[in-house]
């Protein structure tokens, strides 16, 4: 019956602090989920447990051992009861973490927000055949904590990472969250390896490679995926190395990234819930609503440029997952409307206060080369801004 910014005021907590000795959480998963298929959501926790199987084997670490699944809490965020796959449903069920008939609309005469379901499981997904997906359990299956949070309205991603947030994050205390969307398959030794880029202090922020599901090469018959998955492959050749040499990656996708929990407390996590606020009274104006549409590169520009510290951003290339792409013309035009008006807003907002720079504590140094590249990310805006006059003029003109 809590929104997210009550809930532990409201004395609503989660069972990790209730053992004898409470578990300290080393990396929170946070997996958003709308009304994916059961298979997508297989593919997403099949890949969260080879990770947290290959953290168990680690023998030379101060952080991980055989117990290392005691620090990793997975929570799940479906958004909307209504809107939830039936087939995912079923799945949840299974591994434990779900149960029919409990969920109410109103306790006494308050309305019930969300439902939440804590489980430990024993079992782990053993294969995916087209739309089969096999479990299997054992002796030998790893453990996996798994949270689930399904909200009673949908109410966009922006408030899933508010509850992942502002209420499970504030509880456990986690050192690092991991966000993942359901779909996206992150390899095996992947959320291992975002999580040594911690090591350094001054990285808030860090992700990996995004590659193009192609599903055994077939899909990329489908020019449109074909298109995407060579965009994806110059981003992580080109684009994001040359921003971790800076210090600031523009936007850590929220399909597959990292933060540091400390880091994200005070300014930069309030300017990237104000989303939230700004869609449900739609007074922020046009400029804010388009910007918005790309919190995530708002909250990159934030934890460079928060007050009195020297935070970065890095791009780590072996880190490495494969997600989803739009199929279908409809869905992708949809996902690039959101994509560039957000970016392009986002960006005007991160040029025009660049001089905020200058209030942190990095050094003569870096500060120099944020010059840099915040130079370059203007020259782009106009590159964009003037591209259709562009194309108009070489193909129509010269």
């Amino acid at each position: 019956t809590s929104e997210p910014s009550t809930f532990k005021q409201n004395n609503f907590s989660l069972r990790q602090l209730f053992f004898v000795e409470p578990r300290e959480t080393e990396i929170l998963i946070v997996i958003t989920m709308y009304n994916e298929s059961d298979v997508l959501l297989a593919r997403t926790l099949r890949g969260v447990y080879k990770n947290i199987r290959y953290l168990c084997k680690q023998q030379n670490s101060s952080v991980w051992d055989d117990q290392a699944w005691k620090k990793i809490v997975v929570c799940i965020v479906s958004d909307g009861r209504r809107k939830i796959n039936e087939k995912a449903k079923a799945l949840l069920s299974t591994l434990g973490v779900f149960q029919e008939g409990f969920a109410k609309n109103k306790i006494k005469d308050d309305p019930v927000v969300s439902h939440i379901y804590e489980y430990t499981t024993k079992l782990c997904v053993s294969s995916i055949e087209g739309d089969v997906v096999e479990l299997k359990g054992g002796e030998d299956v790893i453990p996996m904590q798994l949270v689930f949070c399904l909200k009673e309205k949908n109410q966009q991603k922006i408030n899933s990472h508010s509850w992942a947030f502002e209420a499970f994050a504030d509880i456990l205390q986690p050192n690092v969250v991991v966000l993942l969307d359901v779909g996206t398959e992150p390899t095996a030794k992947s959320i291992h390896r975002l999580w040594q880029a911690f090591k350094d202090p001054r990285v808030a922020g860090a992700c990996g490679e995004i590659k193009a599901s192609l599903g055994n090469g077939k899909l990329l018959l489908n020019p449109l995926v074909a298109a995407q998955n060579f965009e994806y492959k110059i981003s992580n050749i080109l684009d994001k190395p040359m921003e971790s040499v800076f210090g600031f990656v523009t936007v850590l996708p929220g399909a597959f990234s990292a933060y540091r929990f400390e880091a994200l407390k005070g300014a930069p996590l309030n300017r990237y819930l104000k989303g939230e606020d700004l869609k449900k009274s739609n007074d922020g104006g046009i400029f804010n609503a388009n910007m918005y549409l790309a919190e995530d590169r708002i909250l990159c520009f934030e934890l460079v440029a928060k007050r009195g510290h020297k935070y970065l951003l890095k791009y780590v290339n072996t880190a490495q997952a494969a997600t989803d792409v739009p199929e279908e013309l409809h869905d992708f035009i949809s996902q690039r409307r959101r994509w560039l008006n957000g970016s392009f807003f986002a960006a005007i907002y991160s040029v025009f206060h660049f001089y905020r720079v200058w209030n942190t504590s990095h050094s003569l140094g870096r500060k120099i080369l944020l010059h840099i590249e915040f130079l370059y990310q203007f020259l782009n805006l106009l590159v964009s801004w003037f591209s259709l006059g562009s194309y108009f003029l070489v193909f129509r003109i010269l």
